[in-house]
């Protein structure tokens, strides 16, 4: 995050980081409580930002900001709620489908390259993060991923041609597969809304009959030889999905350590990742899917 998108973040939630002296109001004050230090605004959202692009663990981070380990463990988690609670109908970083005409358009233009396969508007694709082992035995079936063999979380996300993710699917369990978790969380019913002729593109796990029929093109829906000019368009594109995945978790590393038990936790980073990769990417910031299709553009 470069300096003016930081700063662009600290005003926008900055009001809302105070911390407090703790110092009791009756009677004499503890010299501890005298001798405590006080953040900034700037000093929290610093803190909230260094922990999530880091995989370091707490222990490891604290001393950056000359903070014991607990206070920036509150401090980083009270930034953490700003940052959802400002950025979640913030224009520059909501997750939000515009399916204007005007947009749609303008994104169907953007993919015009792709002559094979015409209207494309975004991509979709699922990925699965690392979580530690339930203590409790119902909840280690649920997060365990028999493909992955190893205990996950999922996230659906849905990226538009300028690398923005405009409908998402985050924390369901390791064990459902990427077309029931996107089921659940509506995706399927938002792409029915998508005007005639616009499409995203997936990969084999995501369905694509019935209401979504047209709507959501793959690989499988075309003949290997007859349209295989159809089947590498898809495929090009579908890649379009990994490199927005490789963003977000290259840029906050944080989602490659392993999530916490909680499920609070676990969602806090998730929505706090995107939100903050959609804010980056409103102020144009480098992210792989935007510096392609530009290229394709030119």
């Amino acid at each position: 995050m470069n300096r003016n998108t930081f700063q662009a973040l600290l005003d926008l939630v900055g009001p809302s980081l105070t911390t407090s002296s703790h110092v009791q109001r009756y009677g004499q004050p503890r010299t501890e409580d005298l001798r405590r230090r006080l953040y900034s605004p700037r000093d929290i959202l610093a803190m909230t930002i260094r922990f999530m692009v880091s995989k370091a663990p707490t222990k490891d981070l604290h001393a950056d900001f000359g903070a014991l380990q607990t206070s920036f463990s509150t401090y980083r988690a009270l930034g953490m709620r700003m940052i959802v609670q400002h950025l979640v109908n913030d224009d520059r970083s909501k997750v939000y489908w515009d399916m204007s005409p005007e947009v749609i358009a303008a994104n169907q233009q953007r993919t015009a390259f792709f002559d094979a396969i015409p209207g494309v508007v975004g991509f979709i694709d699922g990925v699965q993060v690392d979580t530690r082992r339930h203590p409790v035995y119902e909840m280690q079936r649920l997060d365990y991923s028999g493909r992955a063999k190893a205990h996950k979380r999922n996230m659906i996300l849905v990226w538009d041609t300028y690398g923005k993710i405009i409908d998402c699917v985050l924390n369901t369990p390791g064990s459902y597969h990427d077309s029931r978790s996107t089921a659940i969380g509506y995706i399927y019913e938002h792409v029915t809304h998508l005007p005639d002729g616009a499409k995203i593109v997936a990969d084999a796990a995501f369905c694509s009959t019935g209401e979504v029929e047209g709507k959501i093109v793959k690989v499988e829906n075309y003949d290997e030889v007859d349209e295989a000019h159809i089947r590498a368009s898809i495929t090009s594109l579908r890649q379009s999905a990994e490199w927005g995945n490789n963003t977000l978790f290259g840029t906050f590393s944080r989602l490659q350590a392993h999530l916490p038990t909680c499920n609070v936790e676990r969602q806090s980073r998730m929505h706090t990742s995107v939100l903050l990769h959609n804010w980056r990417a409103h102020y144009g910031e480098p992210n792989q899917i935007r510096s392609y299709i530009d290229v394709l553009e030119m």
